[in-house]
């Protein structure tokens, strides 16, 4: 999926070959924010997720990228708040337990710089998303695997998702505010490579 000059070590037999990349959870982060009384930004973040990667060097525009998030895992500092967070009011985590994002297109706008565009599915909603992913770098670790580390960051409308509740507090003021941003670091580690060749039959 990322361009890289290859190595002794690195070598690709095909312009096929494909591979795959898991979470580096040790190096990875997902943080929100969002208004509070129209005054003030509460931040959080979000403890477990998972991500994938699968595509090829040569070939990043045929990439596709899973994430799913356990969306009980936020937390942003207060208990009450976080218990509301996960009530039916706003995420349901009983009923809804999972944030995921599946990619639909993923086009190369410079040698860093990925537009990607998917479905994120936020309390059994399920709507398309843009954002831009930065190419942060690649190099081999300890393991003797290549890692990749990207970040990204977007703003959505959380009443598009069905998370409609708030407070008003006079004039034009409300409890919560609508758009809440995402923040994303990602680290993935190359797990292994299909060199798209089938097997020869028995």
């Amino acid at each position: 999926m990322i361009d890289t000059q290859t190595t002794d070590t690195q070598t690709r037999d095909s312009s096929t070959a494909r591979s795959t990349w898991t979470l580096d959870a040790a190096h990875s982060s997902l943080h929100f924010s969002g208004r509070q009384m129209m005054i003030s930004t509460v931040r959080g973040h979000f403890a477990r997720f998972d991500a994938r990667i699968e595509g090829s060097d040569e070939d990043p525009e045929s990439a596709s990228v899973q994430v799913t998030v356990e969306a009980a895992s936020l937390h942003t500092g207060l208990d009450q708040r976080d218990e509301h967070l996960r009530s039916p009011d706003l995420l349901d985590v009983a009923n809804f337990p999972n944030i995921e994002f599946r990619s639909t297109s993923i086009k190369k706008a410079n040698e860093d710089r990925l537009a990607v565009e998917g479905d994120l599915t936020i309390k059994g909603v399920t709507r398309p998303i843009q954002t831009e992913a930065t190419l942060r770098g690649v190099a081999v670790g300890m393991s003797g695997a290549r890692r990749a580390a990207f970040t990204t960051e977007f703003t959505i409308d959380r009443g598009d998702w069905g998370m409609t509740f708030n407070v008003p507090l006079g004039g034009d003021a409300v409890l919560i505010g609508r758009e809440i941003t995402l923040q994303f670091e990602l680290t993935v580690e190359e797990q292994a490579a299909e060199t798209g060749e089938e097997s020869p039959s028995a």
